[in-house]
């Protein structure tokens, strides 16, 4: 099995986050939904553990901002990582649903959300109904039931 490498040598890595505070880069945060952005050299969501930064490879300069920061040197773009197993357990969960686009207002009002992203705006405001600085006041929520076949 082969393992997406995160060009950080974990062991050797502080946790510091100056190659993340360096990158140049600002991409779409997938973790948080596309929500708020984040930097192509960073530790991946806040309870992370180990608490070790990720290169997004595919949106990295290469330039070396990140390298030259980092006080242990730990980057290293040529990481490869291979794991030997027994067997893999993979748990996926629910499907979650993205509205089409403008079905229910969807990404043509922007306080149409969807759950995972309505979670992450409470999350990211303290557990306040805050968006966009305003309060919310009202929700409506869509169910949509698929009949299994």
């Amino acid at each position: 099995m082969i393992k997406t490498p995160r060009y950080v040598i974990g062991e050797e890595s502080t946790g510091c986050q100056l190659c993340e505070q360096a990158c140049p880069v600002l991409v779409s945060d997938q973790y948080q939904y596309e929500l708020v952005g984040r930097k192509a050299a960073c530790i991946p969501f806040s309870i992370a553990s180990p608490r070790v930064a990720a290169i997004d490879i595919d949106n990295c300069t290469l330039r070396g901002a990140c390298e030259k920061v980092c006080p242990t040197k730990c980057i290293d773009f040529t990481q490869t990582i291979e794991i030997n197993v027994g067997s893999v357990l993979m748990a996926t969960g629910f499907d979650s649903y993205t509205p089409a686009n403008s079905e229910f207002g969807y990404s043509q009002f922007e306080n149409v959300v969807t759950l995972p992203q309505f979670t992450r705006i409470i999350e990211l405001n303290d557990k306040n109904l805050v968006f966009k600085g305003k309060e919310i006041k009202n929700i409506a929520y869509i169910l949509r039931w698929k009949p299994s076949n």
